[in-house]
Parts: C-alpha cells; sequence; structure tokens
C-alpha cells in the first residue's frame, strides 16, 4: 500500500511538473529552455520535476500588483467616461430645449411671425390660433 502511494505521489509531481512547464511562457522560464525542461521531467522521474520546480518555473514578481478587473464604480475610466456622457446628454437636452424656445418663441413672443403677418390668422390656422392639426400656432 505504500508503494502504491509513493507511486501515485511521483507521477502527480511529474504530471504537475510537466504541464506547468507546457503552459507556462517559454519567455519566464528559468536556466533551460522548455523542450530541455520536459526532457528532464519526463526522462528523470522525481528529480526532474523537483529540480524543474525549484530551479526552472517562472518565478511570480511581487513587485507588479495583481490584475483583477474593477468594479464599474471603482474604475475612474468607466466613471469618467459616465460623466462625458451624462454631460453630452445634459448639452443635448439644453440645446433643444433652446431650439424649441426660439420656434415657439418667434410666434409668441412678438406675436407676429417672420414675415410681420400676426401669428394668429392666416389659411392655415384654425380657430382660436390653433393649426389645422390642431396645435397652438
Amino acid at each position: 500500500m505504500l508503494r502504491v502511494v509513493v507511486v501515485l505521489v511521483v507521477v502527480g509531481v511529474m504530471v504537475y511538473a510537466f504541464v506547468d512547464c507546457l503552459r507556462a511562457d517559454p519567455r519566464d522560464l528559468r536556466a533551460l529552455p522548455r523542450p530541455v525542461w520536459l526532457l528532464l521531467v519526463l526522462l528523470v522521474p522525481l528529480v526532474g520535476a523537483v529540480v524543474y520546480l525549484v530551479a526552472g518555473r517562472p518565478r511570480r514578481v511581487a513587485d507588479e500588483p495583481e490584475v483583477r478587473p474593477l468594479a464599474p464604480d471603482d474604475d475612474p475610466e468607466f466613471l469618467r467616461r459616465l460623466d462625458l456622457e451624462r454631460r453630452r446628454r445634459q448639452a443635448d437636452e439644453e440645446r433643444r430645449r433652446r431650439q424649441r424656445d426660439r420656434r415657439q418663441g418667434g410666434a409668441a413672443a412678438g406675436g407676429q411671425t417672420q414675415d410681420g403677418q400676426d401669428g394668429k390668422s392666416g389659411p392655415d390656422t384654425g380657430p382660436e390660433g390653433e393649426d389645422q392639426a390642431g396645435h397652438p400656432a
């Protein structure tokens, strides 16, 4: 029973080292190129795997911050875009409101249209200053 456990541990370490070597970026492997590490792990049963894990495996650099996805309210770029979008919508709404006021204000403010005629009379207006569709003139 002890032999089975030892064999399983050796095979497990070898498989782990082999897969780790395959998945690692070849530029990050230390000391030897990838094909040499793979041969060493396969041909020298336990020692090759342990040597790879100790001397050949890429080091994890502690200086680099771990990249993790930010929540939208933690992402400054997302917040900046959101603010720009809000400001753009406000400016568009303000521009539309001013255009609407100019169109409605021209006839209502002076009581005269651009051609100098009274805004409440004419062939296109209905009763009490409404146009044919029933909208205020």
